[in-house]
């Protein structure tokens, strides 16, 4: 089953975080991220929002409870965050339009 791994972030400077996210790009892939997207608050240019999808639960957790992550999360400037995690009920697919 594939998992969601919804996670906000609030953080100290954006430039900082975005270098910090995009330089984990590989070990997002090797913990099992298949594919991943990041957006920002357009009230509140300091919070993120990531939604990074695994191929299962263990996946999701082991990647969020890492200290590899910790220490990227720290690197970056992350002054708090929340994961949650979420089941794939039906994967989208928009070039398959009728």
């Amino acid at each position: 089953m594939a998992v969601m791994l919804l996670a906000y972030y609030e953080v100290a400077d954006a430039d900082r975080f975005l270098e910090e996210f995009d330089a984990f790009e590989n070990a997002r892939r090797v913990a099992g991220a298949v594919t991943r997207g990041l957006v920002r608050s357009t009230q509140d240019p300091a919070a993120f929002v990531a939604l990074i999808e695994f191929t299962s639960e263990d996946a999701a957790r082991g990647f969020a409870q890492s200290p590899e992550r910790a220490r990227a999360l720290a690197d970056g400037g992350v002054l708090s965050k929340t994961d949650e995690f979420l089941e794939v009920v039906r994967a989208l697919d928009v070039t398959a339009a009728a």
